[in-house]
């Protein structure tokens, strides 16, 4: 019988045969939340006002009294740098092709990180 070692990430869930692929995942992730110098560094104050409209956003489009622990997906119309000023350190998955960004709170930590925003 064999042992078969598995390596997941602990954000994703994403499993690989061995370390290295974990950590060939994980230093993927960590580009995708290095500034980009294309982007426009936005003024703090506007980017508290973008969380704000975000937050109420969010709520929206959740069911009324969501305390769910399963899996909820919002879409949100933001400038690149607006996206990137608020959810930087977050984002775990970006398609040039599609130029579409993807973060993931996952765990029991995951709405105590939200509550920042």
């Amino acid at each position: 019988m064999a042992i078969i070692s598995k390596f997941e990430c602990n954000v994703c869930g994403n499993s690989y045969k061995t370390n290295r692929g974990l950590k060939r995942h994980l230093n993927i992730v960590t580009k995708y939340n290095v500034s980009c110098p294309d982007l426009d560094t936005l003024p703090e104050n506007t980017i508290q006002q973008f969380k704000a409209i975000l937050v109420h956003y969010i709520h929206k489009q959740l069911p009324k009294g969501s305390k769910q622990l399963e899996k909820q997906s919002v879409s949100v119309p933001a400038t690149e740098s607006q996206f990137y000023a608020i959810f930087k350190n977050y984002i775990h998955y970006y398609s040039a092709l599609k130029n579409k960004y993807k973060c993931i709170f996952h765990g029991s930590s995951s709405n105590q990180l939200l509550a920042v925003f």
